[in-house]
């Protein structure tokens, strides 16, 4: 189960970038790996620095794919976002995102909400 849920991960990062790009997002990178945790995507639009988390489904029986995001995981991108930002010193704008995907295989149709400024406040 792991190595699928693995490979649906990649799968919808790949869609993510996509979409990004789509938008009008200009990739930094992707898969930013720190002992704290790692970021799936970096990327700017404009001035500003964007974190994301990607999170892709292929149906809602466990509930929606942003559901994953609970206390815990949230603290690790937190702490990989300021170790970021500690070796970019010059980044002044920056928020973190979620990119929430439901994809259905069988009409090969993604649904993708982006969703903005995820709250840490709780942490």
């Amino acid at each position: 189960m792991k190595k699928y849920q693995q490979k649906l991960g990649k799968f919808g990062e790949r869609i993510a970038l996509k979409f990004l790009q789509d938008k009008g997002y200009d990739v930094i990178d992707k898969n930013k790996y720190y002992r704290t945790g790692e970021i799936d995507i970096i990327a700017k639009k404009g001035r500003k620095i964007v974190f994301f988390e990607v999170k892709t489904r292929t149906n809602y029986n466990f509930g929606y794919p942003e559901n994953a995001l609970d206390k815990k995981k949230l603290a690790k991108i937190s702490q990989s976002i300021i170790k970021f930002l500690n070796e970019h010193p010059g980044i002044t704008e920056w928020e973190t995102d979620c990119l929430s995907i439901n994809y259905d295989f069988s009409h090969k149709l993604a649904k993708i909400y982006h969703i903005k400024n995820l709250d840490f406040s709780d942490l």
